[in-house]
């Protein structure tokens, strides 16, 4: 049973490794090694040309930093136009979500959570993240 464990951990890891870079690890609010059930960030995919995009899972959905709109126009259920911004502000209502990795934190606002998913920096720089999620096969 350890044996089958380890076996699924190496292959999981395999596979993330082949399909993009990991960026981590994230820490939970207790500071421990977050889930990448909750929480994994990664490069894009070649073959996808999105290689210049970094992507966050973040408890089910999935957000970009496309500061170069590779992904093309990212649009919301509500119709509107999604965009990433490496200067914004948070939304009055967002609250620290208390994953971290290195100097950043994941914040999410209740207004706009179907939308955005923000990084706040520890020098207090925003980073909104639109929604993308957008299929690579």
């Amino acid at each position: 049973m350890v044996l089958r464990s380890l076996l699924l951990v190496v292959s999981a890891g395999l596979v993330v490794s082949a399909c993009g870079s990991s960026h981590g690890p994230w820490t939970d609010p207790s500071g421990n090694i977050a889930s990448s059930g909750i929480i994994v960030e990664y490069e894009g995919f070649k073959r996808c040309g999105t290689q210049d995009v970094v992507f966050l899972e973040f408890v089910g959905h999935t957000y970009a930093n496309d500061p170069t709109a590779a992904l093309g126009t990212l649009v919301g259920d509500s119709g509107a136009v999604l965009t990433f911004s490496d200067r914004a502000e948070l939304p009055p209502d967002a609250a620290a979500g208390g994953y971290r990795h290195s100097i950043r934190e994941v914040w999410v606002a209740e207004s706009d959570v179907e939308d955005y998913l923000y990084l706040v920096y520890d020098d207090q720089r925003v980073e909104r993240w639109p929604r993308a999620e957008v299929p690579c096969e």
